[in-house]
């Protein structure tokens, strides 16, 4: 894993809005230590459907926004900050964004 530097603390939980869950990422997930479940589910005319839920640490699981667009949430609580990074620096191209952000001045 990637550590953050020094000094340096996340105060909040980490979230990330990914277009897809791709085969890569669950496997990269599943390679971590984190726990990758198929849930099923019928949609609004009965067909049934597949949707692949991620969830690192003592963090909530994804979960798809109710938005009609297919991006899914995936959480990180603050301790598992250097996981996020990890996993936006390997997948940044699957990335719509998140909300650890790289401050320019830093307060001693």
């Amino acid at each position: 894993m990637i550590a953050l530097p020094p000094g340096v603390t996340v105060n909040k939980q980490v979230r990330i809005i990914i277009w897809a869950v791709t085969p890569e990422m669950t496997e990269w997930w599943a390679d971590i230590g984190g726990a990758v479940t198929v849930e099923d589910w019928r949609d609004g005319i009965g067909r049934l459907q597949q949707t692949t839920v991620l969830q690192y640490g003592k963090a909530k699981p994804s979960y798809k926004m109710q938005t009609g667009t297919g991006e899914v949430i995936l959480n990180f609580n603050q301790e598992d900050a250097s996981t996020a990074l990890m996993f936006i620096l390997k997948f940044s191209s699957d990335i719509n964004t998140h909300n650890l952000r790289e401050y320019t001045d830093y307060v001693n």
